[in-house]
């Protein structure tokens, strides 16, 4: 899903029944700076309940080709891109022993700083 900021309503507004059909949802999110406003906070943390309830995050990638801010000491992108599994295709897991991006991620602005995934997205 890479609807440019759309994703948010969505999400918001999808089943359960309908995210439980999909085996694997690809997600450019966008807006994660506006996370310092309590009510974009709340709608994330809402989205996010809701999507973890039928999925597990299998890969974060932080897109360095948008605008970048420090909050509370984590640079923090404005646009992530999200991987997740459905919880019935899960055979284990395993929590992630080393930082991302991932050796097999590539910049999406080759000419740019690759923008590390914070470590509070995943430990």
């Amino acid at each position: 899903m890479d609807i440019e900021g759309d994703e948010i309503g969505i999400l918001y507004n999808v089943s359960l029944s309908t995210l439980y059909k999909f085996k694997v949802i690809i997600i450019e999110f966008h807006n994660f700076l506006s996370l310092e406003e309590n009510l974009c906070l709340k709608i994330y943390n809402q989205i996010f309940d809701k999507i973890l309830k039928t999925h597990d995050i299998i890969h974060i990638h932080s897109n360095n080709d948008c605008i970048t801010r420090n909050i509370n000491d984590v640079q923090i992108s404005d646009i992530y891109e999200i991987t997740f599994i459905n919880k019935k295709e899960l055979k284990y897991k395993k929590k992630i022993k080393n930082s991302l991006p991932h050796r097999l991620d590539f910049p999406n602005d080759p000419n740019t700083h690759e923008v590390f995934v914070p470590e509070i997205f995943y430990k």
